[in-house]
């Protein structure tokens, strides 16, 4: 149960709430080049959200280098997300937040 909290609690937290979405139109504009910086970004606000601060208990240490382990895997999965003809809403930020949630358990 307690686990289940703590993935709500996440998907509260996500900075995105906060910070501009970003969509798939500005995902492809990115140069492969500028792709880690963007994803090391989601990361930082995602760290620095005093909603994450408030909600979860996960040390952000072991949070960041989980997520920045898979920063490539990111980006490779938001590419692919983004080439399906029939897109999700959010693939930039589902993505990002079904890492979050694997690096969290």
């Amino acid at each position: 149960m307690r686990s289940w909290m703590i993935v709500f609690a996440l998907l509260l937290a996500h900075p995105a709430a906060s910070a501009p979405r970003m969509d798939c139109q500005d995902w492809e504009r990115l140069s492969p080049a500028e792709k880690p910086a963007s994803v090391q970004e989601m990361i930082e606000r995602h760290l620095s959200s005093d909603k994450r601060k408030r909600f979860t208990d996960t040390n952000p240490v072991n949070l960041r280098r989980c997520l920045e382990a898979n920063i490539q895997s990111i980006i490779d999965d938001v590419d692919g997300a983004c080439a399906e003809s029939n897109r999700s809403q959010d693939p930039v930020d589902d993505t990002f937040d079904g890492y979050l949630m694997s690096c969290v358990r």
